[in-house]
C-alpha cells in the first residue's frame, strides 16, 4: 500500500524512537544531561537536536521543548522530557531510571505525527563513541509509546493505539532478545483509497470501512551457539485474518549481525534449522473466493471445489509426486472449509542457506526434502 503513511510518516517516527532508544540521562548537573541527549542524538551525524531548557526537579531533570530535526525540514519536537533518577556512567554517558516524552509531535511538509505517551525504563544511554562503534549495548528494558497518530497528504490519520517493545540482556550488555508489539493500527479508508491499485482490490473484496491490524514480534539471540530464535512474528488483519512465522537459524556471528557492512558474509554461513509458517483464516478465504467465483459466474463454494479438483494436475510442475499429494490433501480440505494452513520445515540437521539456493536453481522439486517440509489444514 504505497499510499499508507509508511515513507514520510515512519521516517518521523524513527526520528522519535532514534530519541528513546539512543538518548537517556545522567545525574546531577541538569544542562549536562540535555547536552549528553544531544550528543547522542548527533553522534551519527544525520541528525540535530537542540533544547529551551534544563533543570533539576527532585530525582527528576526536566528538559523542555527537546527538538530532533533530520533532514531538511523535518523536525520531532518533546515539549516536556523527563529523565528520572539519571546515573554517571563510564566511558561516558548515563542511566536512567525512566525517560518520558508525552505529548510529542512534528514531521515534514508532508507529515504529521503525534503522540499521546512515551515512556522508556532502565535506560541506558551511551557515549557517542559507543554508539559510532557499535558497542555491545541494550538501550532499555521496556519502550511504550501509546496514541499514535501519523497523517500524510492532507488525509485522515492512520492511528496506532500502543507500541511496545522490551529487551533482555546478556551479562555484557549485549542485547539477548526482545518483543515487539503494534496494536490496533487503524488505517481509514481515504488512505487506502488513495492506493489506486489496493484500494480497488480491498474494495472489491468487501473492505470498504478501513483496515485494523496488529504486530506481534518476539526472539532471541544466542552467542554460544551464534543462533537466532524467532519465536513469533506476525501480523493480522480484522476480518482478514493472521499469518505467523516462527523459526531458529544457526550460523550467524554477533559480530555480522550487528555491522551492516558484513551483512553480505551472513549468506555464506547461515542455517535453518527449523521453522512454521501458519495462516489462521478469519474471512480473508471466502472474500477472494466469492470473488473469484463470480468472475466465473459461480458460487465461492463451487469455485473452491473446481480449483480442489484440479490441483493433483496443477502440481505437477513441483515434479516430487510425494509432496504434491501432501499438498494437494492439505489445500483441498483447507478451500472447502478454511480455518488454518501450516507449512512445517524439520530437517535432521541444520541445512545451509546456500544448499537451498543451489537446489532451487539446478533441482527444485528435492527443496522439499531437503527441509522435510509438512503442510497440514485446519490442525
Amino acid at each position: 500500500m504505497n499510499a499508507l503513511p509508511t515513507g514520510h510518516a515512519l521516517r518521523g517516527l524513527l526520528l522519535a524512537s532514534s530519541l528513546l532508544i539512543a538518548p537517556s540521562a545522567f545525574a546531577a548537573d541538569a544542562t549536562k544531561i540535555a547536552n549528553d541527549l544531544v550528543a547522542a542524538v548527533e553522534a551519527r551525524g544525520h541528525q540535530k537536536a537542540s533544547f529551551e531548557s534544563a533543570s533539576a526537579e527532585g530525582d527528576d531533570v526536566v528538559i523542555s521543548n527537546f527538538k530532533i530535526t533530520g533532514g531538511r525540514d523535518n523536525t520531532i519536537t518533546m515539549p516536556k522530557l523527563v529523565v528520572t533518577a539519571p546515573q554517571d556512567r563510564q566511558p561516558g554517558g548515563f542511566t536512567a531510571a525512566r525517560i518520558t516524552a508525552d505529548g510529542g509531535n512534528g514531521g515534514d511538509k508532508d507529515t504529521v505525527i503525534a503522540w499521546k505517551t512515551a515512556a522508556m525504563e532502565n535506560a541506558v544511554v551511551p557515549s557517542p563513541a559507543e554508539i559510532t562503534a557499535e558497542a555491545k549495548l541494550t538501550p532499555f528494558e521496556s519502550l511504550s509509546v501509546t496514541e499514535v497518530s501519523v497523517a500524510e497528504g492532507g488525509r485522515p490519520p492512520v492511528t496506532i493505539a500502543e507500541i511496545a517493545a522490551t529487551m533482555t540482556a546478556t551479562a555484557e550488555g549485549a542485547i539477548a532478545g526482545g518483543t515487539l508489539y503494534v496494536g490496533d493500527i487503524v488505517v481509514p479508508k481515504e488512505v487506502i483509497a488513495a492506493d489506486e491499485g489496493t484500494g480497488e482490490q480491498l474494495a472489491e473484496l468487501g473492505y470498504t470501512d478501513g483496515l485494523t491490524l496488529n504486530v506481534d514480534l518476539a526472539g532471541s539471540y544466542d552467542d554460544a551457539s551464534q543462533s537466532l530464535t524467532l519465536s513469533s512474528f506476525s501480523f493480522e488483519g480484522a476480518e482478514m485474518g493472521k499469518v505467523a512465522f516462527s523459526g531458529s537459524f544457526g550460523g550467524l556471528p554477533r559480530a555480522n549481525l550487528q555491522d551492516p557492512k558484513k551483512a553480505d558474509e551472513l549468506a555464506a554461513t547461515v542455517t535453518i534449522k527449523d521453522f512454521t509458517l501458519r495462516f489462521d483464516n478469519a474471512g480473508l478465504v471466502e472474500r477472494v473466493l466469492d470473488m473469484q467465483g463470480k468472475a466465473m459466474g459461480v458460487t465461492g463454494a463451487q469455485f473452491a471445489e473446481q480449483i480442489a479438483g484440479g490441483l493433483p494436475l496443477m502440481l505437477n510442475f513441483i515434479g516430487n509426486p510425494a509432496f504434491q499429494e501432501k499438498v494437494a490433501t492439505a489445500a483441498s480440505t483447507f478451500l472447502k472449509a478454511p480455518k488454518s494452513l501450516t507449512i512445517t520445515a524439520s530437517p535432521a540437521a541444520p541445512v545451509p542457506v546456500l544448499q537451498v539456493v543451489g537446489a532451487a536453481q539446478a533441482a527444485p522439486q528435492t527443496i522439499p526434502d531437503i527441509l522435510s517440509v509438512g503442510i497440514d489444514a485446519n490442525k
